[in-house]
């Protein structure tokens, strides 16, 4: 099934354009973080049998090249960083130890990346009645809130088939931290202009969650880990204190607006890694969800638009340090590679072989040339082993950011879509 499914992003992003499907890089099986995760805890019979189908073999194309030999088998993953403009979309795809699939659906992007790149594919994953076992909403920024509130209020496709919901609204922090009911922290759906295929006018984001019956009552934050059908998800941020900022704070944050910063893209990578870091304090991103997910020797740094000292906190109390640096094969970095939430404080304990940059590149300033400077020239680095940084746009403001003398010099490489392919999708196992 999880090939099935990887083909309809295929099949949806090639109707964008006339050329061929989603570029999908045959990657090498990287290295290890994690033992093989413990037993597959039993799923509920009827979402089984409605949701769930054997996953067929994936033909040879589609297969990556391990390096060397995996220790034992290696269930099948799948990571997407689809397009959504300014904004974050991620999809993660993995097998069972019972050949079923599974998928995690993290932020939406914009409203607007819901009507022209999501709506289509997240319709014909309904159609062929697979199950998303998680959406996860990471914050409040419309740049990753826009396109679900969009997909919440299209009445045109049910959500009985999305499992679980994540999502810290002022709603649920109101209750946790003790206080009286506030119905102006609610967040309204957008109005889509199409009554036909919308919910009623009024409906908010948190009655839609409640009277879907599938969300959290407690918040999701730092320490916690979660089980989700052999795949171990450890929650890096938020922190208590993360929240109780933004629960103080809400209605001022939610309305407050960024400063434009210029681009950084005519520095040299050594200037810019020189530079003294001014560490991120948007109480909006110091609420974002963060996690680093493990399931069968595959590992994803997930870091929203996380702070970069409440990971680092969070990755020194898993063991982690400078000289016990996290391998991860995949780092989607903070905050579309903003130089404020990628700090040396929480690189010094990350090794990452595919840095995820998931921005179009055209608000304030990102991505951050400064933040990749930061990995590319990180003094515990081995030189020897090539860096890769993913793109899920390809524009000239993107292509502008690194020279190919610097890409020679220093060992690394970039990934962008294909012309007239959207999105980019790495692939993991298959032995």
């Amino acid at each position: 099934m999880i090939t099935r499914i990887w083909r309809l992003i295929k099949s949806f992003f090639a109707s964008l354009t006339s050329s061929s499907p989603l570029q999908e890089p045959v990657l090498p099986q990287t290295e290890t973080t994690v033992n093989p995760p413990e037993k597959q805890a039993e799923k509920d019979e009827t979402t089984e049998d409605h949701h769930h189908t054997t996953i067929p073999d994936l033909p040879d194309d589609q297969v990556s090249t391990p390096e060397q030999p995996s220790p034992g088998p290696s269930p099948r993953v799948k990571f997407a960083s689809l397009p959504a403009n300014n904004g974050d979309t991620l999809l993660i795809g993995f097998e069972d130890t019972e050949g079923k699939s599974h998928y995690i659906w993290i932020d939406g992007g914009l409203v607007k990346s819901y009507q022209n790149y999501h709506k289509d594919f997240l319709r014909q994953m309904y159609d062929a009645k697979v199950l998303i076992d998680l959406m996860v909403i990471t914050h409040v920024d419309q740049d990753h809130i826009g396109g679900i509130l969009a997909f919440c209020n299209d009445a045109s496709i049910p959500k009985d088939w999305i499992s679980r919901f994540w999502f810290n609204s002022g709603v649920l922090l109101n209750t946790f931290f003790n206080q009286p009911p506030d119905p102006s922290r609610t967040i309204a759906l957008p109005d889509t202009g199409d009554k036909s295929r919308s919910l009623a006018q009024g409906i908010s984001l948190e009655g839609f969650l409640e009277k879907n019956g599938s969300w959290h009552t407690q918040p999701i934050m730092k320490g916690q880990v979660h089980e989700l059908t052999g795949a171990k998800i450890s929650i890096l941020s938020p922190s208590q204190e993360g929240l109780a900022k933004l629960n103080r704070e809400w209605q001022e944050e939610l309305e407050s607006t960024r400063a434009v910063v210029s681009y950084d893209y005519d520095q040299s990578l050594e200037d810019l890694a020189a530079k003294k870091e001014d560490p991120d304090t948007s109480i909006p991103n110091g609420s974002s969800i963060a996690c680093l997910f493990e399931y069968g020797g595959v590992t994803m740094l997930l870091l929203g638009d996380a702070h970069g000292p409440v990971v680092g906190e969070s990755l020194r109390e898993l063991g982690y340090s400078p000289e016990n640096r996290l391998k991860a094969d995949v780092v989607k970095l903070s905050h579309h590679s903003s130089k404020a939430s990628n700090t040396h404080e929480m690189l010094d304990l990350v090794d990452g072989k595919y840095y995820i940059i998931s921005t179009d590149g055209s608000r304030h300033g990102l991505p951050n040339k400064e933040a990749m400077a930061r990995i590319i020239l990180h003094p515990q680095r081995d030189k020897s082993r090539e860096l890769v940084f993913v793109f899920n746009h390809d524009n000239e403001t993107l292509r502008s950011i690194f020279t190919e003398a610097e890409q020679q010099a220093h060992n690394f490489s970039l990934i962008f879509p294909e012309p007239g392919k959207q999105g980019v999708e790495l692939n993991w196992g298959g032995n």
